[in-house]
């Protein structure tokens, strides 16, 4: 069984072990990540064809892509590996991929199982060297993924605090600043989650180093959500912070 990674990189393995010659190949190792995408659907030939090789003559460009899936079906060992010829697709009996296991779980909302496969942004530098379609193309395929796994870790974040596991709820709170440091609403989010762990002081941390960060990287201003939450966290005395509502953490804004 070959297992394809598409997250935080790009590689192959077979059985556990890396397949190092078929990774030197960069084309054909981004075409095995075009088909991933497109799971039992495949991607029609055309696509392939404007996404690898848009720069060439159409027919230099059909001879290209037969002889690419010629050399990846022998080079793998088995002709099934990729299915289709109009439409190409992987053979899920023979190749899976860690994105296909993420969509999977996000399909059947097992969000525990989604995260654990995302190791990081979609062809995370991955030396693209092809059209301008490519590189367009691999921009929002990333950010799609990107926008899904950090919904599905704040829904876990508010199931958490919606069961009273503040320690589970904080665990995503901090994941989510983690992969997304800039953003106000997500840095609220960690502050409601560590007052209602009782760490007042952890909340009012967090937006200093929020409007620092801001600073430094933007010149901006800290977000206005996260001010007035330090104001009322400064205000009150310990024993009288009040946990928030998973609603008031809704309405912040950006």
């Amino acid at each position: 069984m070959f297992q394809l990674s598409v997250f935080g990189g790009l590689s192959l393995a077979e059985d556990g072990a890396m397949l190092e010659a078929a990774s030197e190949h960069r084309k054909a190792m981004l075409l095995l990540a075009i088909l991933a995408t497109a799971g039992k659907k495949g991607v029609p030939r055309e696509k392939l064809l404007a996404l690898l090789w848009g720069d060439s003559e159409e027919r230099r460009a059909r001879g290209a892509l037969k002889q690419m899936l010629h050399t990846l079906r022998r080079r793998l060992g088995t002709p099934s590996v990729i299915l289709g010829v109009a439409q190409p697709r992987l053979n899920p009996a023979i190749i899976s991929s860690d994105l296909s296991r993420f969509l999977d779980a996000l399909g059947r909302g097992d969000l525990r199982a989604a995260v654990s496969e995302y190791a990081g942004a979609f062809l995370d530098g991955v030396r693209l060297g092809g059209t301008s379609e490519l590189e367009h193309w691999v921009d929002s395929k990333r950010g799609r993924f990107q926008a899904e796994y950090m919904e599905a870790m704040e829904n876990l974040a508010r199931r958490a605090a919606t069961s009273e596991d503040r320690l589970e709820a904080l665990h995503w709170w901090q994941s989510l600043r983690d992969a997304d440091p800039l953003n106000g609403r997500i840095r609220v989010g960690l502050m409601h989650a560590l007052a209602r762990a009782g760490d007042r002081p952890g909340a009012l941390r967090e937006a200093r180093l929020h409007s620092e960060l801001l600073w430094k990287e933007l010149e901006a201003e800290p977000d206005p959500e996260v001010t007035s939450l330090r104001d009322e966290l400064q205000r009150c005395r310990p024993h009288e912070v009040q946990p928030a509502s998973e609603s008031q953490i809704s309405s912040s804004s950006r």
